[in-house]
């Protein structure tokens, strides 16, 4: 990835986002909630910085309950999510057509080069049909 790319990534605040979850200790919220691991995080930054596609919408990036953390794509008229474990690097995709009700479900092994493919192809997708 060139260096201005990165940069460019670095200002729409991926890796602050993924940062400011490295700050999570366990009971972040109201008193429960898991924090996410180091490792996973160190693991989701190094895979999306090889993965993401550069010219894709960057995600809302949030702590789950359960240590995990949720990716989160609002791309009109489509709310997308994918919901990673980082304990076994998997994926829950989730998204819903806001207009017409559909909605599309996947499991994801993150691990698999040919996974982010999928995920790339199919947020490229959305933009492209964005309204």
């Amino acid at each position: 990835m060139a260096v201005t790319t990165y940069l460019q990534r670095d200002s729409k605040g991926v890796t602050a986002q993924l940062d400011d979850l490295r700050n999570l200790k366990d009971g972040w919220l109201d008193g429960d909630g898991l924090a996410p691991s180091h490792e996973g995080l160190n693991w989701l930054q190094a895979k999306f910085s090889d993965q993401y596609l550069d010219h894709l919408p960057l995600p809302r990036i949030y702590p789950t309950f359960e240590g995990g953390v949720q990716l989160e794509w609002s791309i009109s008229p489509n709310d997308a999510s994918l919901e990673i474990n980082l304990s076994d690097r998997s994926g829950y995709w989730h998204n819903l057509n806001l207009r017409t009700d559909k909605d599309e479900e996947r499991l994801l092994n993150l691990e698999d080069g040919g996974e982010w493919d999928w995920l790339s192809a199919r947020l490229q997708f959305l933009t492209e049909s964005a309204e």
